[in-house]
């Protein structure tokens, strides 16, 4: 016996019903897509926030251990011989990034010999010096690194394509979570010839981060370790404004000197 056919018929979503659908999932992406770019940017912000205090307390390491600051770059940095007896291959880029490796002509920063406020009145020590320079000889024979590992640098980001190729071990300098690289900053200046270039063609230089003390951007009383946050500029001389208000987002942490936790500082 066949059963009888059903004469109910289905009833279609209408156009009325469809446009009302769409209109709530759009209200809701419009309040769902700012909550999330805006913790993302908070998400940024803490990271950078954390990774600032990181390297000033590596460079505080460094210091009490060597006598001298660093440019960044360097605080990742092994012994070569370090590298065989970890049983590292000798074709491993961690075999590389070494301090024997690095760029000899770049500058040492002696915290004492930087007066506040002041200048730095003496030629500054090269790693190239350490037949001149019983300090720079100590630093160079007995170097105590790694004082950090980065969670993100240059040099991976630039050889992504071949990350076996990572050689140029004074292009390593860190990255904060928007990738333009930490600045270190002393009394007189930022630090580095060509450190204040925005431009990720001069990161490839040799100049961008060679610890050549500057009188460029002298904002800072202490030492200091800079984010330039999310809109990747310094908050020194840009002049865009925001609301009437200069928008000021750099993350900064401030060290070295007669001061306690209250020198750190964000802008956000």
């Amino acid at each position: 016996m066949t059963r009888p056919y059903s004469t109910r018929s289905r009833r279609a979503v209408t156009l009325t019903e469809l446009l009302v659908v769409l209109l709530i999932i759009s209200l809701l992406a419009t309040i769902a897509v700012p909550v999330y770019l805006t913790k993302i940017r908070a998400a940024k912000i803490a990271t950078a926030t954390a990774e600032v205090r990181e390297l000033a307390h590596a460079e505080e390491h460094c210091v009490l251990l060597h006598g001298f600051y660093v440019p960044l770059q360097m605080l990742d940095d092994i012994i070569y011989d370090q590298a065989i007896h970890r049983g590292v291959a000798l074709n491993d880029p961690l075999a590389t990034d070494d301090l024997y490796n690095e760029w000899q002509q770049i500058q040492l920063i002696d915290p004492a010999k930087v007066v506040e406020y002041g200048i730095y009145n003496e030629h500054q020590p090269e790693l190239q010096d350490r037949s001149n320079d019983v300090r720079v000889e100590s630093l160079y024979s007995f170097w105590s690194g790694p004082f950090i590992n980065f969670h993100r640098d240059f040099a991976k980001q630039w050889n992504a394509a071949n990350p076996a190729s990572r050689i140029s071990v004074y292009f390593d300098h860190p990255l904060d979570p928007w990738g333009q690289p930490y600045r270190f900053y002393s009394p007189v200046g930022i630090i580095g010839t060509n450190a204040y270039s925005t431009t990720p063609s001069d990161w490839r230089q040799t100049s961008f981060s060679d610890g050549n003390l500057t009188t460029t951007d002298d904002r800072f009383d202490r030492f200091a370790i800079v984010s330039f946050g999310p809109d990747g500029e310094d908050a020194y001389s840009k002049e865009s404004t925001v609301n009437g208000t200069q928008n000021d987002d750099d993350v900064v942490y401030l060290f070295s000197g007669f001061f306690n936790e209250s020198s750190f500082r964000i802008f956000y």
